[in-house]
C-alpha cells in the first residue's frame, strides 16, 4: 500500500510547492484510507473461498475475531440469534457465504462455483502458501464417506459438496465444516 501512497501523491502534488503539497498530500493519503470494502473485495470465488477459510482458521472459533477478518476482507456479518448462528455475505458476488455457529463449535465455508476438489486444493494452498503454522496431522473419512482432515491446532475439516442434502463430492459445489476442538 505504501507504493501506491506514495506515487498517488507524488502524481497529486506534481506542481505545487511547501504548504500546498503537504496540504494536498494529506488530502490524498485521505482519501486512499476511507474505507471501500465492497470496492476492493475480489469478488471471483476463489479468493473469496480462501477469505472464508482463513477467517475460520484464524478466528480460532471466536465470534469476534472471525468477524473482524472477514470485515476487514469487506464481508458483512449477519447474527442470527434464534438460529445460534452468524453469517457472513461478501461485499460483492454472491457464490460463497459462511457460518460460524455461536456458541462456537464450528465454522463453515460454502460455495457455489467451486468443486469439491477445488475447495480441497485452495485449504491446501491455504496451509502451505499461508504460512500460518497449521498442518494437516491426520486424514481421514466422516461415516458418510467424505474426506476429513485434522489439522495441527485441533481442528478437523470436512469436505462436502455444501448445499442442501450435500454430498462428498462434486464437481460444481463444495463446503469446508471446520469442526473446533471442544471447549474451542
Amino acid at each position: 500500500m505504501s507504493v501506491l501512497v506514495n506515487k498517488s501523491t507524488r502524481v497529486i502534488c506534481q506542481g505545487f510547492t511547501g504548504s500546498q503539497r503537504a496540504l494536498r498530500s494529506g488530502l490524498a493519503l485521505g482519501l486512499l484510507l476511507l474505507p471501500l470494502p465492497a470496492l476492493a473485495q475480489d469478488e471471483r470465488p476463489p479468493y473469496q473461498l480462501l477469505e472464508g477459510i482463513e477467517a475460520c482458521l484464524m478466528g480460532a472459533g471466536a465470534v469476534e475475531a472471525t468477524s473482524a477478518l472477514l470485515t476487514k476482507a469487506g464481508w458483512t456479518v449477519e447474527p442470527d440469534t434464534e438460529a445460534g448462528v452468524v453469517y457472513y455475505l461478501p461485499g460483492v458476488g454472491s457464490d460463497t457465504y459462511a457460518m460460524l455457529a455461536d456458541p462456537v463449535d464450528y465454522c463453515y465455508v460454502d460455495s457455489i462455483a467451486i468443486s469439491t476438489d477445488g475447495a480441497a486444493g485452495m485449504l491446501e494452498l491455504f496451509l502451505v502458501d499461508g504460512d500460518h503454522g497449521i498442518s494437516v496431522t491426520e486424514t481421514g473419512t466422516t461415516a458418510e464417506g467424505c474426506a476429513t482432515q485434522t489439522l495441527s491446532n485441533g481442528v478437523v475439516v470436512e469436505l462436502s459438496s455444501g448445499g442442501e442434502g450435500p454430498v462428498c463430492t462434486t464437481s460444481a459445489t463444495s463446503g469446508l465444516l471446520f469442526v473446533y476442538p471442544t471447549g474451542g
